[in-house]
């Protein structure tokens, strides 16, 4: 079956739905980066697999770093790349992200 030509200099249209703000926008800039790096010293291990923790995760959703439990010590957790992905994709599925619109049945950390 041939296929379709190649066009010259056409950019591939992004998959992505959600119209999020950039990280820094998000709270998530050099406080947060100096934050996650300390931690992920102290619980190294990915608390779904056990594997090497590559990221600082949020077991609530929050909304903004002005979301009280944004920098609640207790609502962090360390996961590997690929937990802490699988996670954010089930919280989103496609839409944007936050308390006031997740379902909180099955999230690790939280009594639902």
């Amino acid at each position: 079956m041939p296929r379709a030509p190649k066009l010259i200099g056409a950019r591939r249209k992004s998959k992505r739905v959600d119209n999020r703000q950039s990280a820094s926008k998000r709270g998530y800039g050099y406080r947060w980066g100096k934050y996650s790096r300390q931690r992920l010293r102290e619980y190294p291990e990915c608390v779904s697999c056990g594997r090497e923790a590559e990221a600082t995760d949020h077991i609530i959703p929050v909304t903004g770093p002005d979301d009280p439990l944004f920098w609640d010590s207790s609502n962090h957790q360390s996961l590997c790349k690929s937990c802490h992905s699988s996670k954010t994709a089930s919280e989103s599925n496609g839409m944007k992200i936050g308390r006031d619109n997740y379902r909180r049945a099955g999230v690790r950390g939280y009594g639902g």
